[in-house]
């Protein structure tokens, strides 16, 4: 069993780098090719090509939610191992997304067509080009339901590196076809759906060719298991319902900014917003290497080991992001001088709030993790979805009652401490889970968080005048990282933590 566990922890630090590094370059490839896209296709282009492809991001949440089950429901017949029958429900996924993509595709050529033509602000003169572009987001779209079950698939055997080699080629494409619309000559706007939605069918076709070429565990043929199916459904939509409170809070949340406060408040919300789901992105690349192993073990019923991972877990999901976000909290009035031609009123507030809220995130992630393993969802979706739902009705009576405009983000705050509670409460009673030895891992926490932050604060404080703003970024992000890593090695981690840390660490930079 331990040298299970050994193994098991080699593996998931090798996903983790693999990951980690892979958001690094995605992020940054990113961040540039938007600013190719805005050139080349000019303002107005770029607006309709984001309001005609909202209309079918809409359906996003949903395929977010199915490629979630999909990948518990592999993981778990893995877990199984001999009595598991993971073609079965490979199949079935593949039925039902099917079935859903035809009805998407109903859906989207009636009442989403009508909804471009009859209800959006386009220009006359580019409501052809406007169709054209919707035409191709819903082929991507429907491409894109298609490879939810074979990226589940790579998940669940946990091949990151194919994942992660594939998300890396797909931006480099993407900062290609940058390029390509900067120097055409004709409908920019056209060439830039087109190419795409190809992009999408190239990524498609290869992990299907991935999937039946080296994952020979699955082979696509029609089955039909009535009780399963009703299974998978129902998971899927009681996913979809806690999915939607938090697009509804979400939402909600910046209207009340918007009501209640000014367009400098509601650009502020904005910008929080980017800036904490790119750093949030980070920790979302890192537990999806924990995922498939804590679905495995609770479905081979390995409990001793499953306590551990998820103590383990929620410190390193904790820590990894203390070290992204200490650097970029300390440095942030500057980061959004270099960044923005004019960084508006409560930027940093809002950004601040927003880092509490995803650490707090990033620390209970193992609990719903392990909350969907179990399969028994239904009481855990409506207490953390009503939770999360309480932020506007709460949020709009301290504004109506004459809060400041930042409470908002203070009460996010706050019922997000709220579903931490109830989330340890439902795995306690779903799993058993020792909640003292989490409170031991939390203090833990802590006292690393308050060390990493008091030296930080020191070494900034440091009478060190450098001239030059951006030097001093690079000089102080430096000094950050290495006073965080430092601590979290030192403290953070566990003996044993340590030593395979740092063989894998040695493994890749020793002399071949």
């Amino acid at each position: 069993m331990a040298e299970n566990s050994l193994y098991s922890n080699k593996r998931i630090a090798k996903n983790t780098f693999i990951l980690y590094l892979r958001m690094f370059i995605v992020l940054g490839v990113n961040l540039f090719t938007s600013r190719l896209v805005l050139q080349g296709l000019g303002v107005s282009d770029y607006g309709i090509y984001n309001v005609v492809g909202g209309v079918v991001v809409l359906f996003s949440f949903i395929s977010n939610t199915m490629g979630a089950a999909s990948l518990r429901f592999f993981s778990y017949e893995l877990g199984l191992k001999e009595s598991g029958n993971l073609n079965e429900i490979y199949n079935i996924m593949r039925s039902l997304y099917l079935v859903f993509a035809v009805i998407v595709v109903i859906l989207a050529e009636t009442i989403g067509l009508w909804f471009v033509n009859n209800v959006l602000e386009i220009p006359d003169d580019r409501m052809v080009a406007a169709n054209w572009v919707y035409q191709f987001s819903i082929l991507g779209f429907i491409i894109g339901i298609v490879r939810i079950p074979y990226i589940a698939i790579i998940n669940a055997f946990e091949r990151m590196t194919v994942y992660a080699y594939t998300m890396i080629f797909d931006v480099a494409v993407q900062l290609f076809i940058a390029y390509a619309i900067l120097y055409y000559m004709h409908d920019k706007l056209i060439l830039y759906g087109f190419l795409r939605m190809i992009i999408a069918a190239i990524m498609c076709l290869f992990y299907m060719f991935y999937v039946n070429r080296y994952i020979i565990a699955v082979h696509f043929h029609f089955v039909w298991n009535s009780k399963k199916s009703k299974e998978i459904a129902s998971y899927c939509g009681l996913s979809m319902f806690g999915a939607s409170s938090t697009l509804v809070s979400n939402q909600g949340a910046s209207f009340l900014i918007n009501v209640y406060g000014s367009l400098a408040a509601n650009a502020s919300m904005g910008i929080a917003n980017n800036v904490s789901a790119a750093v949030n992105r980070f920790v979302g690349s890192f537990q999806s290497a924990f995922n498939p192993q804590i679905v495995k073990l609770y479905a081979s019923r390995e409990f001793a080991n499953l306590y551990a991972l998820l103590n383990r877990t929620s410190r390193f999901s904790f820590f990894l992001l203390l070290v992204i976000m200490v650097p970029l909290a300390m440095n942030l009035p500057i980061v959004l001088d270099l960044w923005l031609v004019e960084v508006p009123e409560y930027t940093c507030t809002f950004c601040y709030y927003l880092f509490a809220f995803f650490l707090l995130d990033a620390a209970q992630a193992p609990f719903w993790m392990v909350i969907l393993a179990t399969g028994d969802i239904k009481k855990y979706e409506i207490i953390v979805s009503i939770l999360i739902f309480l932020n506007v009705p709460i949020s709009w009576f301290a504004l109506f009652l004459g809060a400041p405009i930042e409470t908002v983000l203070f009460i996010r705050v706050l019922m997000n401490f709220s579903t931490c509670i109830a989330r340890m409460i439902i795995v306690k009673q779903q799993i058993h889970f020792p909640i003292k030895s989490h409170l031991v891992e939390l203090l833990r926490m802590s006292i690393v968080a308050i060390l990493i932050l008091s030296l930080c604060f020191f070494a900034r404080n440091l009478d060190i005048s450098i001239q030059n703003e951006f030097v001093q970024l690079i000089i102080e992000t430096i000094v950050f990282i290495a006073i965080s890593i430092s601590i979290v090695f030192s403290i953070g981690l566990k003996g044993r933590e340590r030593t395979v840390i740092s063989q894998l660490i040695y493994n890749k930079i020793r002399p071949k």
